[in-house]
């Protein structure tokens, strides 16, 4: 991503096609200068060795003289981007051939790094809102959420084994960071606005077990388990003829308890912060602290009583987003403030 307040004295971007700017203007630079400039940026002002970045950055075999190759390409990039301010020198220090060569920190903004610090602060968050809300900030990093199931191409055309392995950590960190908020916001009760985002995740050409299992979950919770059924017959045809292997353990039990309507399925591991109410004492939002004013008609639904973690009354219980009532077929789903009957599950929308 972008950015556009221009304070830093030097800016790159790495998760996508590689940009640089000094001071804000852009600074062309070839692909093996853009090389050099990814390997100091990824070690975040520690050094690097003249043998080790030449070994990063020579095209096919190790050169003749790692440090003379280290230094030339050093100074290509010095030069190119002290043409724009003369300043640089304090980012890349010179004469530091036997030390390493390294990248100061200091005045420098690069969207690797904000990615791996919102990421860490994900660590602290005191609930699932707050995890949401971080991810979201270090997801945003790569662009729109999402972008693909591995967040697009990092050092985009940049050739080599170590831009490739570099490529590799920042997609897998992406698409762990991207799974992680998918499942906090289940757990949020969010799922059927996540479906359409795991739909379009599920059609990838390389198919994923755990995309598939987060689909499935969602669309069971927003009452619709025939086309969960359906989800796992396609990723397991899918997987047994490009793989010619069966679909894991746990996504075949997951199709099994789908198939059997297990309610356990419906309970998301979190506290309830909202429920239904038409007790004459109203219940507190735990957020807030202000009542829950939701009500519906007296003819369709009882009075019920909060006990604990759920609500229970003559005609079903509610535990985290759903409550299941009497009947076949009856539930009514409750998310967001929004309450809905479905008397047949199947059919909903």
């Amino acid at each position: 991503m972008t950015r556009s307040d221009g304070g830093a004295l030097l800016e790159i971007e790495l998760l996508g096609r590689v940009k640089v700017r000094v001071r804000g203007t852009p600074v062309d630079l070839t692909p093996k200068l853009q090389l050099v400039l990814a390997c100091l940026v990824e070690r975040r002002g520690d050094p690097l060795s003249a043998q080790r970045l030449a070994e990063q950055v020579a095209a096919e075999s190790d050169p003749y003289d790692p440090v003379k190759y280290a230094h030339s390409n050093i100074d290509r990039l010095r030069s190119k981007l002290k043409a724009v301010d003369p300043s640089i020198d304090t980012l890349i220090p010179d004469n530091h051939v036997r030390a390493g060569y390294r990248l100061s920190v200091d005045g420098l903004d690069v969207d690797v790094h904000r990615f791996q610090d919102a990421l860490k602060q994900t660590r602290a968050a005191g609930d699932d809102a707050e995890f949401v809300r971080l991810s979201e900030a270090a997801l945003k990093e790569w662009g729109d959420i999402p972008q693909g199931l591995r967040g697009g191409e990092p050092l985009t055309g940049l050739p080599g084994l170590w831009a490739e392995g570099y490529r590799g950590e920042l997609q897998m960190s992406y698409q762990n960071a991207l799974l992680a908020w998918i499942e906090a916001k289940i757990k949020l009760a969010q799922f059927r606005e996540l479906l359409p985002m795991l739909k379009k995740l599920s059609s990838d050409p390389e198919p994923d077990e755990k995309i598939a299992e987060l689909l499935m979950v969602s669309l069971y919770r927003a009452g619709r388990s025939s086309e969960a059924v359906r989800v796992f017959e396609r990723i397991s045809d899918r997987i047994q003829a490009e793989r010619g292997v069966a679909a894991s353990p746990r996504l075949e039990e997951l199709h099994l308890r789908i198939k059997a309507r297990d309610p356990s399925i419906d309970l998301p591991p979190l506290s309830v912060t909202t429920l239904v109410n038409q007790s004459k004492e109203p219940l507190m939002n735990d957020d807030e602290q202000q009542p829950i004013t939701e009500t519906v008609r007296e003819e369709i639904h009882p009075k019920i009583d909060k006990v604990g973690a759920l609500a229970t009354g003559p005609h079903g219980l509610a535990i985290g987003a759903q409550w299941n009532v009497s009947g076949t077929n009856a539930r009514i789903f409750h998310s967001d403030g929004d309450m809905k009957i479905a008397d047949n599950p199947e059919d909903e929308t």
